[in-house]
């Protein structure tokens, strides 16, 4: 069983909570060391932020990965809003760009 696997045993999605999440290219592509790649990134994140899906409190883009404080609003699980930041991000960058999961 994948180490990721152990980390999501147990895991819950609680309203108001604050996740460290972190969620990686497939292959570990370094997508994000192009800047306008990097930007959208961001710019997902930060629209999702501005529409309440959660606030961002924090995050960091590496060239394969991405980094995100996030604290929880109390409408939708975690698992959803880490999908949706990740298929929006997919969406303006034109393919399947992550391996599944998150931790």
């Amino acid at each position: 069983m994948a180490h990721g696997c152990h980390l999501r045993k147990g895991r819950h999605s609680t309203p108001g909570q604050i996740y460290c999440i972190t969620t990686v290219t497939t292959n570990r592509q370094p997508l994000f060391t192009d800047f306008n790649t990097a930007r959208i990134a961001i710019n997902v994140l930060k629209n999702q932020h501005d529409k309440k899906l959660f606030t961002c409190l924090c995050f960091v883009v590496m060239p394969d990965h991405l980094h995100c404080l996030l604290q929880l609003g109390g409408k939708r699980p975690l698992s959803a809003v880490v999908q949706q930041f990740k298929s929006q991000i997919s969406k303006q960058l034109g393919g399947s760009l992550w391996q599944r999961g998150f931790r």
